[in-house]
């Protein structure tokens, strides 16, 4: 039972403390971070939510039960595009804050990199287990 709550733990904290540091900083008035270039907030956005894509999707697939594991991916893009909505919505409550459709749509930008990152990642493992298999099975 110890070891079960210490391997939930350590699959989910990670996305559950990267959503509290976005709900935190998506409260403040103004967010001065890194360099002042037109638009690198959008950048950042996909950057943000393509991490939490993926921690979602690793929590989803070595922390939950069968069915979700075969869907990891889809779960954690769903589970990242509801909360970027959810943010947003969030942010038109604060005073010099609002809504953004276009952040929302780099929000799913990076939540579906990380599709394409975990796609990419499965396939090369099948074509290794593959060539383990040919090479040791002959």
């Amino acid at each position: 039972m110890k070891c079960r709550i210490k391997g939930l733990l350590n699959y989910w904290a990670p996305p559950v403390i990267l959503k509290i540091l976005i709900f935190i900083l998506s409260s403040r008035s103004s967010i001065q971070i890194g360099p002042q270039i037109h638009h690198i907030d959008k950048l950042y956005h996909a950057l943000i939510y393509f991490i939490l894509t993926l921690l979602l999707w690793r929590a989803f697939y070595y922390a939950s039960p069968l069915f979700f594991k075969k869907r990891a991916i889809w779960f954690a893009v769903i589970l990242t595009m509801f909360f970027g909505l959810s943010d947003e919505w969030h942010q038109s409550f604060v005073p010099l804050r609002y809504a953004s459709i276009f952040d929302l749509v780099f929000d799913t930008i990076g939540a579906f990199m990380a599709v394409l990152v975990v796609f990419y990642w499965n396939n090369g493992n099948k074509v290794k287990e593959r060539e383990y298999n040919k090479e040791y099975t002959a």
